[in-house]
């Protein structure tokens, strides 16, 4: 009889959700662990206290250090379009990730085309946000090797 004491938890969506309830039905208690792709709302959602203790690794800085640029202009500009509007990891990876993208257009200049963006992603070196740092080369189409890992709280939210 198998006695995990942590599970990797390689999928997204609801297929986690379903699998982390059924094994709290056993008397089985593993940690969980996930990648960025898991959405901390649905998790949040579907799971509800029992998100409690799950482990995620993220790949952009928590939203509660609005010392760093990007979370600070993502939270400012969130208020600024609904004083009600709730901050979201995968909302502000988005948001991130739309930053990167007007930056690569921007590099190519006018006649874009799909070489002339790769061209200037691969040739903009680091582009930073704080402490978030994305780099392309010829070599490398990774962007950032930013991760932490974060546990999800009582209140569902990610604790770096």
């Amino acid at each position: 009889k198998a006695e995990p004491q942590a599970v990797i938890l390689g999928s997204a969506g609801t297929t986690i959700t379903n699998y982390v309830k059924a094994v709290r039905q056993t008397p089985a208690r593993p940690g969980f662990y996930g990648f960025s792709v898991v959405s901390q709302d649905v998790i949040n959602r579907e799971l509800k206290e029992q998100a409690r203790g799950i482990v995620l690794a993220q790949i952009m800085p928590s939203l509660r250090n609005n010392s760093v640029p990007a979370v600070a202009e993502y939270l400012r500009l969130l208020r600024e379009r609904s004083s009600e509007a709730t901050p979201s990891a995968s909302q502000f990876e988005g948001f991130v990730h739309a930053k990167l993208l007007v930056e690569g257009l921007r590099r190519a200049g006018r006649n874009l085309t799909t070489q002339s963006f790769i061209k200037a992603m691969e040739g903009a070196g680091e582009i930073s946000f704080g402490r978030f740092v994305a780099k392309y080369s010829p070599q490398s189409h990774n962007g950032s090797s930013y991760v932490e890992l974060a546990i999800m709280d009582e209140l569902g939210q990610l604790r770096y």
